[in-house]
């Protein structure tokens, strides 16, 4: 049985249908030359043989009585390897666009909570004849550690598979009763109450640190840093500007793919004193900059995306989730490329020294006892109320780096 952080818990509680809280992903298959075997049949026992690799596969979610506290995990017994790994067949021509549609559709769906929180669609029907698979975990479960366990245990560097070790044999769990669940959960509570104050000490203590945090996510935000140049965005003030799809959503997704040769990328950032998050930013600056001016709704105001950021240490193999939520300035209102692109490396720069300063403000964990009920039941009237539609919008969109395996996987 393991305790579920605030943070991880908070990906549960902000859950609706129309905002799912899963993350998926899209890998392209390629069957080596003259197979002739039955891969689907072949990748469902592969995937059987080695889902005890990777904790996250393996267990469920149990429920704290009437919602006092996070849920745990616990060991799921059942695994029933056919619900998680299913089949697809695309109809002809197989083309992108198709699976593409079908990636949307698939993310679209929220994921069974009585089940362990993952599920593979291996896509058939592709034009070219090879496969796609499609990968679905929730974030309750999973960040870019647990997801490199999830990518090791399931893939191999080399074509030849390595060998992997049975699973090891483990007595059937008795269920876990009301008691023992309110127990852990009061348990847990404790622990990171007191981690709480040795954290911040005292009431004063804690004001301080809550408007310290304030005030750098303030800067973050306001931050331009000068550009090489001596120029400046003009954005300054908190939040950020209203746009037409910042509103209320349905739980339809559609998903769009572009590549970029990596190493123009890293020539482009080479040449502008910047690094490859930085340019991903900047392209997505762009793209939104002249979408937004071809329909005449580009504000004077900067956008602002939020991105996600590890708190993780070198040493740390916790398998909750360490990250946060950094707003950045795209700096939308400079109209040339690579000044754009200096400005975003400058606001960057900024960003990580004040999460450096304030790294020890950012807990991941805090005492819950009593509170998802009434998260819960918030996030429940505020989409009712369409609250999305009236409160003030912190960042425009969410940009994210996940950094892929630089070789090919098998």
């Amino acid at each position: 049985m393991q305790n579920l952080s605030a943070l991880d818990a908070a990906f549960l509680q902000l859950e609706t249908a129309e905002t799912p809280m899963h993350l998926s992903s899209v890998h392209l298959l390629q069957l080596p030359e003259g197979y002739q075997g039955d891969f689907p049949r072949e990748f469902m026992r592969h995937v059987a043989s080695r889902v005890h690799l990777a904790p996250m596969l393996n267990r469920k979610l149990a429920q704290m009585p009437f919602d006092l506290a996070n849920p745990v995990w616990i060991h799921d017994d059942d695994l029933d390897i056919g619900y998680h790994v299913r089949r697809h067949n695309l109809p002809a021509p197989g083309s992108m666009e198709q699976l593409l549609a079908l990636c949307g559709r698939l993310h679209s769906n929220v994921m069974d909570r009585t089940r362990p929180l993952w599920e593979l669609v291996l896509i058939e029907g592709l034009n070219d004849g090879d496969y796609a698979l499609f990968i679905k975990v929730h974030h309750s479960g999973i960040d870019g550690l647990s997801g490199r366990v999830m990518v090791e245990a399931l893939f191999d560097a080399t074509p030849e598979p390595r060998k992997v070790p049975p699973p090891p044999l483990r007595p059937r769990a008795a269920p876990a009763g009301s008691a023992e669940l309110v127990a852990a959960g009061l348990r847990h509570a404790a622990v990171q109450s007191m981690q709480t104050v040795r954290t911040f000490g005292n009431l004063s203590q804690l004001y301080k640190a809550g408007t310290q945090l304030v005030e750098a996510l303030r800067g973050f935000v306001s931050s331009e840093g000068k550009t090489e140049d001596g120029g400046a965005g003009k954005s300054r003030g908190f939040g950020a500007p209203r746009l037409p799809f910042n509103t209320s959503v349905s739980n339809q997704r559609l998903v769009g793919v572009a590549s970029i040769p990596m190493s123009d990328c890293k020539a482009v950032a080479k040449a502008g004193g910047a690094t490859i998050n930085d340019l991903v930013l900047a392209v997505a600056s762009g793209a939104l900059r002249r979408y937004l001016k071809r329909r005449g709704e580009l504000p004077e105001r900067s956008l602002v995306a939020l991105m996600p950021m590890s708190l993780r240490e070198a040493d740390d193999t916790d398998m909750t989730n360490r990250v946060t939520m950094a707003p950045c300035n795209l700096h939308t209102d400079i109209a040339e490329p690579r000044e754009r692109l200096r400005a975003i490396s400058s606001s960057t720069r900024v960003i990580k020294e004040r999460l450096a300063q304030n790294r020890a403000l950012l807990i991941t964990d805090i005492p819950s006892f009593g509170v998802p009920w009434l998260v819960s039941a918030m996030v429940s009237l505020a989409g009712k109320l369409k609250l999305a539609d009236l409160a003030p919008v912190i960042g425009n969109i969410v940009i994210s780096n996940v950094p892929t395996s630089p070789v090919p996987l098998y």
